[in-house]
């Protein structure tokens, strides 16, 4: 029982490898912490809404561009650290600034219901908080 439980030892450390791949030791671009209800990058700390989905939009070594979606999927705000360059018309927009870092901000709701809308879009826009200038 004892050699054939060291046998199998062995042939399971055959499995480890003997150093990181490279692909687990480097993952391109800066990192993103979510928790409980902030987001902070390395633009900006912001916070959002209690429930809501965050969804990152920007492709790695891209400036960060976040979406944050109701439970119900009727609202969506997205922060951005470089301005929209789609067609997309937002029912609310905005730009923070600190020195020469911009944060754009845009809000959408399904049913076109500003009401809704503004008091989560301001509670992302009060709680921006710009970091140094990183980029631009």
């Amino acid at each position: 029982m004892r050699f054939t439980l060291a046998v199998l030892l062995f042939l399971l450390a055959a499995c480890v490898p003997a150093q990181v791949p490279p692909q687990l030791s480097f993952t391109p671009g800066p990192p993103i912490t979510i928790t409980e209800n902030t987001v902070e990058t390395a633009q900006f700390t912001v916070r959002y809404p209690r429930g809501w989905r965050v969804v990152k939009l920007s492709i790695a070594g891209a400036p960060p561009w976040l979406a944050f979606i109701s439970d119900d999927d009727t609202l969506r705000i997205e922060v951005r650290a470089q301005p929209f360059d789609d067609d997309v018309t937002p029912l609310l927009e905005d730009i923070a600034q600190m020195d020469s870092t911009h944060i754009y901000l845009r809000g959408m709701s399904e049913s076109d219901d500003t009401d809704a809308l503004q008091p989560y879009f301001d509670l992302v826009r009060e709680s921006l908080d710009i970091h140094e200038a990183t980029n631009q």
